[in-house]
């Protein structure tokens, strides 16, 4: 016979995937419809008449960074229709920095750009070009200001890079998104599964700005799974997801041409091949992943799920 505990369970289990799946589908809808009513205008703007970099078009400036807020605005809607105000507090209240996950800040600041830089070294070696392409931001920084004073800048253009793309998404992606899909599969499935679709969600952005599509997702995809790790090992903690989105924009504005080719994608999965050896890809922690979180119907134990 068996145990009416392990029915409830059961019942339990299944009511809450059906709620994730709801929640996840709608989070999607509704962040992409927001974000390309502004975006697609924008790619077909800039695409049809390129003549101002677009780097630096206002217009383009201002429709990419109302397109930017939706993962967070439609979150925040989501969260306070399932779990009310308490609910959005819980979830804000995941951006605050911790000072024992330092060694996590830490990577987050330092795993992608060191990643980029083998990056670099790679694509110097086999182009024969120079280590910093001229065509990246890095070497335009050095043109106006000379490369000590430009490597100096860095973690100040580090710093200023968490108020822009990171603080507007990262409350949709990582503090509302990546919670549901690990409650459903493993942290590997759910780390490529997010990184596939915030790739495509910058569509209309790559064809605006003109970089090719496929090695820029190849990379997205490895380095949604690389935060997925750090995510996890921090415990689910926003701050950290910050900093980690931060490097990855410093390496891809900054460091990189706007057209890095595989290269940089390639060392990305092999970073990403080390963390599944060492991990695992149930977890990609040395804990369970991050599933539980109080700002809507609590998750599955991380054992109970598949993977």
């Amino acid at each position: 016979m068996v145990p009416y505990a392990a029915i409830v369970t059961t019942k339990e289990v299944t009511v809450r995937g059906s709620t994730r799946t709801h929640e996840l589908a709608a989070f999607m809808l509704f962040t992409f419809a927001l974000s390309w009513a502004f975006w697609v205008p924008s790619a077909l703007l800039f695409s049809v008449n390129p003549g101002e970099p677009v780097v630096t078009a206002p217009l383009m400036v201002g429709l990419q960074t109302m397109g930017a807020v939706a993962p967070t605005l439609v979150a925040l809607v989501l969260t306070q229709r399932m779990g009310g105000r308490s609910a959005v507090t819980a979830l804000l209240r995941r951006f605050r920095p911790d000072r024992k996950l330092m060694r996590w800040y830490a990577a987050a600041a330092l795993a992608v750009p060191s990643l980029t830089l083998v990056a670099m070294t790679v694509q110097a070696i086999v182009s024969s070009q120079p280590l910093v392409d001229p065509d990246a931001g890095l070497a335009e920084m050095a043109g106006d200001m000379g490369w000590i004073a430009a490597v100096a800048l860095l973690p100040l253009v580090l710093a200023s890079q968490l108020f822009s793309s990171p603080l507007l998404e990262e409350a949709g992606w990582r503090g509302y998104a990546l919670p549901r899909l690990q409650g459903r599969v493993g942290a590997l499935i759910a780390g490529t599964v997010l990184g596939l679709v915030w790739g495509v969600w910058h569509l209309p952005l790559v064809i605006a700005y003109g970089d090719p599509f496929l090695p820029y997702l190849a990379g997205i995809i490895a380095h949604s799974i690389l935060m997925t790790w750090m995510f996890n090992n921090s415990g689910g903690n926003l701050s950290v997801m910050l900093v980690a989105h931060a490097s990855l924009n410093l390496s891809l504005n900054v460091l990189l041409p706007l057209r890095a080719g595989w290269i940089p994608a390639l060392v990305a999965w092999a970073a990403v091949a080390v963390v599944v050896i060492r991990y695992g890809a149930t977890n990609l922690a040395d804990t369970v992943r991050y599933t539980g979180h109080h700002e809507g119907p609590q998750s599955v134990p991380a054992a109970g799920v598949a993977s």
